[in-house]
């Protein structure tokens, strides 16, 4: 359900599972898990080098161009 991009509560729920500890019980981690996360970042690092690098400097919070992230459709690893 997770790798389906359904919303953490919503499978605790439907689980039956009240706490965090249950729903990371039974989150199994597989060989696509790592792949997904592996895609995931190449395509930040794609990212930041086509952007530069962020400048800091004199910059506050609301004000740093952020990288965008990894394309709509990529899912999401535990949300």
């Amino acid at each position: 359900m997770r790798r389906a991009g359904i919303d953490r509560s919503v499978i605790k729920r439907i689980g039956g599972w009240k706490t965090e500890a249950m729903f990371l019980r039974y989150n199994i981690i597989d060989e696509r898990d790592f792949v997904e996360a592996a895609r995931k970042m190449e395509f930040y690092r794609a990212q930041e080098r086509s952007q530069g690098a962020i400048s800091t400097e004199s910059s506050t919070v609301g004000e740093k161009s952020l990288p965008k992230g990894p394309p709509a459709n990529s899912g999401n690893l535990l949300q």
